[in-house]
């Protein structure tokens, strides 16, 4: 920086010389201090997370029965109840967009002809319904592009809800989210990936249990990276590279019946398998088993034998850039929402649901200028 005198005499000249070179000194100082942000010290703001979790309920009235549904949307740290949205039926799974603006949720409804599925394109913010699709399916996954997988065969646009592609009913998935536009698939107890923008099925992996040998899979579900995949049996727990057919960890478990779930963290270092056992009065209750990819290391199964509640055991997610999962009941199930610290394993918040059937379960962003 320049500061230029327009006349000086003698010691006049020398006294300015040195106030300009002072004035020059400060002025960079005050400057590098503004550019850098130590004028005033601020923090970037965590982003917050809504959790959403689908509720019904039955009444009576003389003689009549009513049945609505609602999406309750809670905040994902605390649990506490921000709002409800309105459905046209019991909604059984939700994808959630990557800016939280938008839900898109499987939704039954029952008629006296029978059940019919919807798929609902909702507005977060507004709780508006941009459009309606019949005869999907129980299930909804986002894909890398911004479509969606519904009932694990079909792709549709998310602008309109049009269909892209079709898939037959050969293509057995495994049940998990989607990896990018890759999802496993599981057959005869081995897991494959399939690519659901070009339809290339590739790999072949049959997991153990890493004691006793080879454990057929029932379930998986791919890792962020879309390579190795976690992996559920009837006896076992596995997590392992699809391509190459190496496991790299496996742990007994206890497992039986159906409904199970398998979940791994955004950032891919934790997992979540989840079973119903036999019922809270046989000796292998429902209960969630947490998985320490990262470290490769099995960590606990929460059931009614830890003091975790039975019921919470259906719907599981976890909260983006939080050491949490949230767990809540499912179907039928009457029991607590409840966030879970990865650190401890404990419960660290419930709230009491209502409702006479619960299903999805999902997190998203919150959205901006709602909630």
């Amino acid at each position: 920086m320049r500061l230029f005198i327009a006349s000086c005499v003698g010691r006049n000249c020398r006294a300015a010389a040195a106030s300009a070179a002072t004035i020059a000194v400060v002025t960079v100082i005050i400057t590098s201090l503004s550019l850098t942000g130590c004028s005033k010290s601020t923090q970037p703001k965590e982003p917050k997370y809504n959790i959403y979790h689908g509720a019904s309920y039955s009444k009576n009235s003389d003689g009549q029965r009513s049945l609505f549904s609602l999406l309750y949307v809670y905040d994902a740290d605390s649990l506490t109840r921000l709002d409800s949205i309105p459905l046209p039926g019991w909604a059984r799974e939700l994808a959630v967009s990557p800016d939280g603006q938008w839900l898109y949720a499987s939704v039954r409804y029952t008629t006296d002809l029978g059940i019919t599925w919807y798929l609902v394109k909702i507005n977060a913010r507004s709780r508006e319904t941009a459009w309606t699709v019949d005869g999907t399916g129980p299930s909804v996954a986002l894909l890398k592009n911004g479509a969606l997988l519904v009932n694990e065969r079909r792709v549709v646009r998310t602008t309109d809800g049009k269909l892209v592609r079709q898939y037959g009913d050969t293509l057995d998935m495994g049940g998990g989210p989607v990896s990018g536009a890759r999802i496993a698939l599981v057959h005869r107890g081995a897991v494959r990936i399939a690519d659901v923008e070009t339809g290339e099925v590739f790999g072949d992996y049959v997991p153990n249990d890493g004691t006793s040998g080879m454990c057929p899979a029932w379930y998986a579900t791919l890792h962020p990276d879309g390579v190795h995949a976690l992996v559920g049996g009837g006896s076992c727990l596995a997590f392992g590279n699809v391509l190459t057919g190496e496991t790299i960890f496996g742990h007994p478990t206890e497992a039986f019946g159906d409904g199970h779930r398998l979940l791994v963290s955004e950032d891919g270092k934790f997992g979540l398998y989840t079973h119903p056992g036999l019922g809270p009065l046989e000796p292998v209750p429902d209960g969630i088993d947490v998985i320490d990819i990262a470290e490769q290391r099995y960590l606990k199964r929460l059931d009614l034998r830890s003091g975790f509640p039975v019921e919470a055991s259906g719907r599981v997610c976890f909260v983006p850039g939080r050491r949490t999962f949230v767990a809540g009941p499912d179907i039928f199930s009457g029991g607590p929402l409840c966030l879970v610290d990865l650190n401890s394993l404990t419960v660290v918040k419930s709230i009491s649901e209502v409702g006479t059937s619960r299903g999805c379960l999902g997190v998203g962003p919150r959205p901006t200028g709602g909630q």
